[in-house]
């Protein structure tokens, strides 16, 4: 004898930034296959997005969204995390849809910087050194190299998923601050500011080149 599983669909997903156009259009999408929606948070539940702004204000770090009849629920936080117990073809097919539709909506870094992506290719390269040692025998401190780069990524990985999700109740141009409108790009631009300093410290204290 077996204990069936509660959640036969489920899948936690990357930290996302939303717009209200995206909860409107997850609300949406529930809407054709759920009979009756409900939207909350750690604390309350409410009948409307409206209400949800009206308490919360144009800026929150979680939200659940859950559908009854079939049901389905949605944790949008600090993970995101997308549940059913597949009660019907439709509901399957919904989250198929929302799966798919929040990876879109996850911001490119939280995809990259990820705790178990670093691990794995940390232990890739340590298994791999001997070899590019035979071909670069002088490489100093080749070990604690490849382990202080994948730490500070690993410890920058820890940092974004700690941050988690962002939702924005308005649109993205009626975003009043700089950061929130500009955030995916001034933060590729600090990954690719630290990524060339890393590379060129690796060089100059590795390979003893100098590259400026």
């Amino acid at each position: 004898m077996e204990k069936k599983s509660k959640w036969l669909f489920k899948r936690n997903l990357s930290p996302v930034t939303l717009y209200i156009d995206d909860i409107s259009e997850i609300l949406e999408k529930m809407e054709h296959v759920c009979k009756e929606i409900k939207l909350g948070d750690e604390k309350y539940k409410y009948e409307s997005l409206e209400e949800l702004k009206k308490h919360r204000g144009n800026k929150v770090k979680e939200i659940e969204i859950c559908g009854y009849y079939p049901f389905l629920t949605l944790e949008i936080g600090k993970y995101v995390n997308i549940s059913t117990s597949g009660e019907t073809e439709a509901v399957i097919g919904l989250w198929y849809s929302l799966k798919d539709y929040l990876k879109r909506k996850s911001p490119w870094y939280s995809k990259i910087l990820t705790a178990g992506s670093w691990g794995i290719s940390s232990l890739l390269l340590l298994s791999l050194l001997p070899l590019v040692l035979i071909t670069f025998p002088k490489i100093k401190e080749p070990y604690f190299n490849v382990m202080a780069i994948s730490g500070f990524f690993y410890i920058l990985s820890f940092l974004v998923r700690l941050k988690g999700s962002t939702i924005y109740l308005e649109r993205k141009h009626q975003i009043s601050n700089f950061w929130g409108r500009n955030r995916d790009k001034i933060i590729m631009l600090l990954i690719g500011s630290i990524l060339t300093l890393l590379g060129a410290l690796f060089m100059k204290f590795v390979f003893n080149v100098s590259l400026f």
